[in-house]
Protein backbone atom coordinates (compact mmCIF):
# COMPACT_ATOMS: atom_id res chain seq x y z
CA UNK A 1 0.00 0.00 0.00
CA UNK A 2 1.38 3.37 -1.57
CA UNK A 3 0.93 5.95 1.54
CA UNK A 4 -1.33 9.11 0.32
CA UNK A 5 0.08 12.51 1.22
CA UNK A 6 -3.07 13.09 3.62
CA UNK A 7 -2.18 10.12 5.63
CA UNK A 8 1.53 11.47 5.58
CA UNK A 9 0.39 14.54 7.14
CA UNK A 10 -1.18 12.92 9.89
CA UNK A 11 2.26 10.88 10.61
CA UNK A 12 4.32 14.07 10.45
CA UNK A 13 1.69 15.58 12.89
CA UNK A 14 0.69 18.29 10.50
CA UNK A 15 -2.58 17.35 10.76
CA UNK A 16 -4.20 16.31 14.14
CA UNK A 17 -7.75 14.75 14.78
CA UNK A 18 -8.95 12.18 17.70
CA UNK A 19 -10.83 10.19 15.36
CA UNK A 20 -9.24 10.13 11.89
CA UNK A 21 -10.83 7.03 9.81
CA UNK A 22 -8.01 5.50 7.44
CA UNK A 23 -8.95 2.78 4.73
CA UNK A 24 -6.53 0.30 3.88
CA UNK A 25 -6.47 -2.17 0.74
CA UNK A 26 -9.81 -4.29 0.96
CA UNK A 27 -7.99 -7.05 -1.59
CA UNK A 28 -4.61 -8.65 -0.62
CA UNK A 29 -3.71 -12.16 -1.44
CA UNK A 30 -1.81 -14.30 0.77
CA UNK A 31 1.70 -14.44 1.13
CA UNK A 32 3.38 -15.44 4.03
CA UNK A 33 6.41 -12.56 5.27
CA UNK A 34 9.19 -15.16 4.71
CA UNK A 35 8.20 -15.26 0.80
CA UNK A 36 7.77 -11.47 0.63
CA UNK A 37 10.96 -10.81 2.40
CA UNK A 38 12.84 -13.54 -0.21
CA UNK A 39 11.62 -12.14 -3.20
CA UNK A 40 12.64 -8.10 -1.73
CA UNK A 41 15.89 -9.04 -0.51
CA UNK A 42 17.01 -11.34 -3.97
CA UNK A 43 20.38 -10.45 -5.05
CA UNK A 44 20.84 -7.49 -2.23
CA UNK A 45 22.83 -6.82 0.72
CA UNK A 46 21.24 -6.88 3.99
CA UNK A 47 21.78 -6.06 7.83
CA UNK A 48 19.76 -8.35 9.65
CA UNK A 49 19.23 -7.15 12.73
CA UNK A 50 17.97 -9.10 16.01
CA UNK A 51 18.49 -12.41 13.81
CA UNK A 52 18.79 -15.15 16.84
CA UNK A 53 14.63 -15.53 16.99
CA UNK A 54 14.09 -17.07 20.16
CA UNK A 55 16.21 -19.52 21.27
CA UNK A 56 13.53 -22.61 22.27
CA UNK A 57 12.46 -22.57 18.23
CA UNK A 58 15.70 -21.97 16.74
CA UNK A 59 16.29 -26.02 16.50
CA UNK A 60 13.28 -26.83 14.79
CA UNK A 61 12.95 -23.59 12.53
CA UNK A 62 16.03 -24.21 11.19
CA UNK A 63 15.16 -27.49 10.37
CA UNK A 64 11.93 -27.14 8.77
CA UNK A 65 13.24 -24.66 6.95
CA UNK A 66 11.79 -21.44 8.29
CA UNK A 67 14.37 -19.46 10.23
CA UNK A 68 14.45 -16.49 8.32
CA UNK A 69 17.98 -15.64 8.71
CA UNK A 70 18.72 -18.62 6.32
CA UNK A 71 15.82 -17.34 3.91
CA UNK A 72 17.63 -13.91 3.80
CA UNK A 73 21.25 -15.72 3.39
CA UNK A 74 19.90 -17.96 0.51
CA UNK A 75 18.36 -14.99 -1.44
CA UNK A 76 21.03 -12.05 -0.85
CA UNK A 77 23.59 -11.09 -2.11
CA UNK A 78 24.94 -10.56 0.99
CA UNK A 79 23.85 -11.02 4.59
CA UNK A 80 25.23 -10.33 8.50
CA UNK A 81 22.69 -10.93 11.49
CA UNK A 82 23.51 -8.87 14.70
CA UNK A 83 21.84 -9.95 17.66
CA UNK A 84 22.11 -9.39 21.49
CA UNK A 85 21.48 -13.02 22.23
CA UNK A 86 25.32 -14.23 23.13
CA UNK A 87 24.12 -17.57 24.05
CA UNK A 88 21.52 -18.00 20.80
CA UNK A 89 24.97 -16.19 18.71
CA UNK A 90 27.64 -19.05 19.98
CA UNK A 91 24.75 -21.61 19.61
CA UNK A 92 24.49 -21.16 15.94
CA UNK A 93 28.42 -20.90 15.33
CA UNK A 94 29.01 -23.75 17.69
CA UNK A 95 26.11 -26.47 16.46
CA UNK A 96 25.42 -24.81 12.93
CA UNK A 97 28.59 -23.71 11.77
CA UNK A 98 26.67 -20.48 10.77
CA UNK A 99 29.91 -17.73 10.39
CA UNK A 100 27.44 -14.53 9.19
CA UNK A 101 25.93 -13.88 12.99
CA UNK A 102 27.64 -11.49 15.30
CA UNK A 103 27.19 -10.75 18.92
CA UNK A 104 27.11 -7.30 18.47
CA UNK A 105 24.37 -4.48 20.07
CA UNK A 106 24.63 -2.26 16.77
CA UNK A 107 21.57 0.28 17.93
CA UNK A 108 23.68 1.78 20.68
CA UNK A 109 27.27 1.23 19.85
CA UNK A 110 28.09 1.96 15.53
CA UNK A 111 29.36 -1.49 14.30
CA UNK A 112 32.51 -0.92 12.13
CA UNK A 113 31.45 -4.27 10.15
CA UNK A 114 28.03 -2.48 9.04
CA UNK A 115 29.84 1.06 8.72
CA UNK A 116 32.67 -0.23 5.90
CA UNK A 117 30.59 -0.68 3.00
CA UNK A 118 27.26 0.15 1.58
CA UNK A 119 23.66 -2.05 1.95
CA UNK A 120 20.14 -2.21 0.90
CA UNK A 121 18.70 -2.57 3.58
CA UNK A 122 18.60 -3.00 7.34
CA UNK A 123 15.99 -5.26 8.24
CA UNK A 124 14.06 -5.86 11.61
CA UNK A 125 11.80 -8.82 11.81
CA UNK A 126 9.59 -9.20 14.83
CA UNK A 127 11.93 -7.29 16.69
CA UNK A 128 10.28 -3.70 17.98
CA UNK A 129 7.48 -5.35 19.72
CA UNK A 130 10.40 -6.40 22.18
CA UNK A 131 12.41 -3.41 22.80
CA UNK A 132 10.99 -1.34 25.74
CA UNK A 133 11.67 2.51 23.59
CA UNK A 134 10.95 1.75 19.77
CA UNK A 135 11.50 5.13 18.58
CA UNK A 136 14.73 5.40 20.45
CA UNK A 137 16.15 2.36 19.01
CA UNK A 138 14.95 3.16 15.26
CA UNK A 139 16.33 6.68 15.16
CA UNK A 140 19.62 5.16 17.01
CA UNK A 141 19.87 2.93 13.83
CA UNK A 142 19.47 5.92 11.75
CA UNK A 143 21.72 8.33 13.31
CA UNK A 144 24.68 5.21 13.05
CA UNK A 145 24.06 4.09 9.84
CA UNK A 146 21.49 6.28 7.59
CA UNK A 147 24.99 6.80 5.62
CA UNK A 148 25.50 2.95 4.69
CA UNK A 149 21.90 1.85 4.37
CA UNK A 150 19.38 2.68 1.85
CA UNK A 151 16.06 1.17 3.76
CA UNK A 152 14.84 0.03 6.65
CA UNK A 153 12.22 -3.10 6.30
CA UNK A 154 10.61 -3.35 9.59
CA UNK A 155 7.88 -6.76 10.28
CA UNK A 156 5.72 -6.23 13.19
CA UNK A 157 2.59 -8.45 14.72
CA UNK A 158 -0.52 -6.70 13.22
CA UNK A 159 -3.28 -6.22 16.21
CA UNK A 160 -6.42 -5.81 13.64
CA UNK A 161 -6.67 -9.37 12.82
CA UNK A 162 -9.96 -11.92 12.70
CA UNK A 163 -8.43 -14.49 15.78
CA UNK A 164 -7.77 -11.30 17.70
CA UNK A 165 -11.74 -10.50 17.35
CA UNK A 166 -12.60 -13.80 18.36
CA UNK A 167 -10.37 -13.68 21.28
CA UNK A 168 -11.49 -10.20 23.07
CA UNK A 169 -15.20 -11.62 22.17
CA UNK A 170 -14.35 -14.35 24.55
CA UNK A 171 -12.87 -13.08 27.17
CA UNK A 172 -8.90 -13.45 26.95
CA UNK A 173 -5.35 -12.38 25.05
CA UNK A 174 -3.16 -14.97 23.52
CA UNK A 175 0.19 -13.03 23.08
CA UNK A 176 4.02 -13.32 23.04
CA UNK A 177 4.75 -12.91 26.87
CA UNK A 178 7.63 -11.08 25.97
CA UNK A 179 6.18 -8.38 23.26
CA UNK A 180 5.23 -4.61 24.57
CA UNK A 181 3.45 -3.89 21.89
CA UNK A 182 0.92 -4.96 19.17
CA UNK A 183 0.58 -2.53 16.21
CA UNK A 184 -1.84 -1.27 13.99
CA UNK A 185 -1.06 -0.46 10.08
CA UNK A 186 -1.18 3.56 11.39
CA UNK A 187 1.24 3.00 14.73
CA UNK A 188 3.83 1.56 13.25
CA UNK A 189 4.20 4.02 10.59
CA UNK A 190 4.06 6.49 13.02
CA UNK A 191 6.67 5.10 15.14
CA UNK A 192 8.68 4.94 11.93
CA UNK A 193 8.06 8.55 11.13
CA UNK A 194 8.53 9.69 15.16
CA UNK A 195 11.65 7.97 14.92
CA UNK A 196 13.36 10.06 11.69
CA UNK A 197 11.87 7.89 9.01
CA UNK A 198 10.14 8.46 5.68
CA UNK A 199 7.78 5.25 5.11
CA UNK A 200 7.15 3.91 1.55
CA UNK A 201 5.24 1.10 1.67
CA UNK A 202 3.53 -1.17 3.99
CA UNK A 203 2.11 -5.08 3.61
CA UNK A 204 -0.21 -7.54 5.08
CA UNK A 205 1.52 -11.31 5.05
CA UNK A 206 1.26 -14.14 6.84
CA UNK A 207 -2.53 -15.39 6.49
CA UNK A 208 -4.55 -16.61 9.84
CA UNK A 209 -5.30 -20.27 9.43
CA UNK A 210 -8.82 -20.40 7.60
CA UNK A 211 -11.55 -22.65 9.27
CA UNK A 212 -13.30 -25.55 7.72
CA UNK A 213 -16.22 -23.39 6.03
CA UNK A 214 -13.80 -20.82 4.70
CA UNK A 215 -11.57 -23.11 2.88
CA UNK A 216 -14.30 -24.54 0.87
CA UNK A 217 -15.98 -21.11 -0.01
CA UNK A 218 -11.97 -20.13 -0.95
CA UNK A 219 -12.14 -23.11 -2.74
CA UNK A 220 -15.46 -23.00 -4.63
CA UNK A 221 -14.26 -19.24 -5.73
CA UNK A 222 -10.82 -20.44 -7.07
CA UNK A 223 -12.48 -23.58 -8.68
CA UNK A 224 -15.95 -21.50 -10.08
CA UNK A 225 -14.15 -18.07 -10.78
CA UNK A 226 -10.65 -19.42 -12.05
CA UNK A 227 -9.43 -16.58 -9.26
CA UNK A 228 -7.27 -16.47 -6.36
CA UNK A 229 -9.49 -15.67 -3.50
CA UNK A 230 -8.74 -12.12 -2.15
CA UNK A 231 -8.55 -11.35 1.79
CA UNK A 232 -9.50 -8.14 4.05
CA UNK A 233 -6.66 -6.65 6.18
CA UNK A 234 -7.81 -8.53 9.03
CA UNK A 235 -7.27 -11.99 7.89
CA UNK A 236 -3.05 -11.20 7.92
CA UNK A 237 -0.96 -11.53 11.17
CA UNK A 238 2.02 -9.60 10.37
CA UNK A 239 2.71 -6.00 8.98
CA UNK A 240 5.68 -5.18 7.01
CA UNK A 241 6.82 -1.17 6.69
CA UNK A 242 9.40 -0.38 4.09
CA UNK A 243 10.86 2.97 4.79
CA UNK A 244 13.39 4.94 3.50
CA UNK A 245 16.51 5.83 6.08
Amino acid sequence: MILSEKLRSYLKGERFSTAENFRYPAKIYPETREEYLKKIVKGKKVVHIGCIDHLPVIDTKIKTGHWLHNILTDSAEKCVGFDINKEGIEKLRSDYGIENVFYEDVANTASETILKEKWDYLLLGEVLEHIDNPVDFINKLKINYSNVARQIIITVPHIITKNNFNNVKRGFECINTDHRYWFTPFTIMKVATMAGLTPKNIEFKNRIVLSFPELIYRKLYKTVLRKEPFYPIYYFNTLVLISDM
